[in-house]
């Protein structure tokens, strides 16, 4: 079975909050939910 392109990435939005590092996880989260990627993340500070 060949793996996906997809598989095993590891995403991490390294911030504190800001206006901007908020604005990428939305835009990454309508990624994930337009592709039907199966998410495992954790955001970190």
């Amino acid at each position: 079975m060949q793996e996906s392109p997809l598989e095993n990435v590891e995403v991490k939005i390294l911030g504190a909050g800001c206006p901007n590092c908020d604005r990428l996880e939305q835009d990454l989260m309508i990624l994930i939910a337009e592709t039907g990627i199966d998410p495992e993340g954790r955001r970190g500070n």
